[in-house]
């Protein structure tokens, strides 16, 4: 599964419609193309060079199968399973909410001939969003496609939940979503700035304590001992400079981990978080090393 065509239509652009349901039915229907294609780009945020991929999205209205008035967006051809061939941003013509649906690419059949399925994403009750997967589409076209869901547009449903159910199974939440009050983007942004932040001070700490002790010790074991307060000076600084230098390292280690798996402002947060974490305890080392 490429991950920039997957997180375009199950995650980032739902979220995005999910989040204004009719700004985006407003945007879509005057044609602003470019917005979804920023979107696009959105999606590959993080992913290295040759992860990305290069699309001119089609976008079209298609008024032509009754009960059914839709923007369909056309993604590059799907390789693998839960890519999607198209998304349909959708209501009833008669009046309705603004409904998301999505026609996935499936795993093809015994005898090798394509497969795809139509599914919904949506709010779900209490909170969360859920997928709701429909019945297999054949052809795979944009009219057949809209015309196996002109049924479960009769059901007054939202894309943000809220009235009937529809008639495909729930498969539950989306990866990567936390509760229906999400944030511009579905990210675990505080989770891994406060980890940045969190884990070189713990380390750190308990890293001056230890040299705290060991100095103590050595000053008890040593005292008399000629120029053993300048020697052990000389230790408590090559230790506390150790001490701080493995600090960054853990904590930069820690931020270039979470900037691959998250993206790069997620990294450069997180490596912020590191320095400001070895900052914040070179006071406890200092302090420690004072009460020695």
């Amino acid at each position: 599964m490429r991950q920039q065509h997957y997180r375009f239509a199950h995650q980032v652009f739902f979220h995005k419609v999910y989040s204004d349901p009719e700004g985006w039915w407003r945007r879509l229907t005057n044609g602003q193309t470019a917005d979804v294609g920023m979107v696009w780009v959105e999606a590959g945020e993080g992913l290295s060079t040759h992860e990305l991929i290069s699309a001119d999205l089609r976008l079209d209205r298609v008024t032509s199968v009754p009960g059914v008035d839709a923007m369909v967006i056309t993604l590059p051809t799907p390789l693998n399973p839960t890519e999607a061939h198209y998304v349909a941003v959708c209501r009833n013509p008669n009046g309705g909410a603004v409904r998301y649906f999505v026609l996935e690419n499936g795993v093809p059949a015994d005898n090798g001939r394509p497969r795809a399925f139509w599914s919904e994403w949506r709010g779900a009750p209490g909170g969360g969003v859920m997928r709701i997967r429909g019945q297999d589409v054949d052809p795979i076209t944009p009219e057949a496609f809209l015309t196996d869901i002109a049924d479960e547009l009769t059901v007054q449903v939202s894309v943000q939940g809220g009235g009937g159910g529809g008639g495909g199974a729930s498969d539950g939440a989306a990866p990567g979503f936390r509760s229906a009050n999400m944030g511009s983007r579905p990210t675990n942004d505080p989770l891994l700035l406060g980890g940045a932040l969190i884990v070189p001070i713990i380390v750190g700490v308990l890293l001056h304590v230890l040299l705290s002790a060991t100095s103590t010790t050595l000053f008890f074991v040593l005292r008399d001992t000629p120029d053993t307060l300048a020697m052990l000076g000389s230790i408590g600084t090559i230790s506390f400079g150790c001490g701080f230098l493995t600090d960054l390292l853990i904590g930069f280690t820690y931020a270039f981990m979470h900037k691959r798996k998250e993206g790069v402002t997620v990294g450069k947060g997180a490596a912020g978080g590191a320095v400001a974490g070895a900052v914040a305890h070179i006071l406890a080392g200092g302090g420690a090393s004072t009460s020695c």
